[in-house]
C-alpha cells in the first residue's frame, strides 16, 4: 500500500445486506469495476452474500493482484486486500 494512501473498504455481509439499500453484491461490482490503477480495498465477506471463489475471480477479471489476509472455511467468511493493476 503507497503511503498516504487508504484501503477502501468493501462489506459483503449479512450485516451490509441488512443496512443498505443496494445489495452489497451490486455495489461491490460497480465499485471494482469503476476503480482506477493503483487504488486499494480492504474486502470482508460472507459466502452467504458472495462466496469466496467469486469474488476472487472477479478481481482477476477486473485487474487486480489481491492478497487474502483471513480466510475461514468453517464459518464462511475471508478478507481480502485488492488493488488495481496499472
Amino acid at each position: 500500500m503507497s503511503v498516504g494512501q487508504t484501503l477502501r473498504k468493501i462489506e459483503l455481509t449479512e450485516e451490509a445486506f441488512r443496512s443498505c439499500r443496494d445489495k452489497p453484491q451490486y455495489r461491490f461490482l460497480v465499485t471494482i469495476s469503476e476503480a482506477k490503477p493503483g487504488e486499494e480495498f480492504e474486502i470482508v465477506g460472507e459466502d452467504a452474500i458472495l462466496s469466496f471463489d467469486t469474488v476472487l475471480s472477479i478481481l482477476e477479471d477486473e485487474g487486480f493482484e489481491y492478497d487474502i489476509v483471513e480466510r475461514d472455511d468453517l464459518l464462511g467468511t475471508y478478507t481480502v486486500i485488492a488493488r488495481k493493476r496499472g
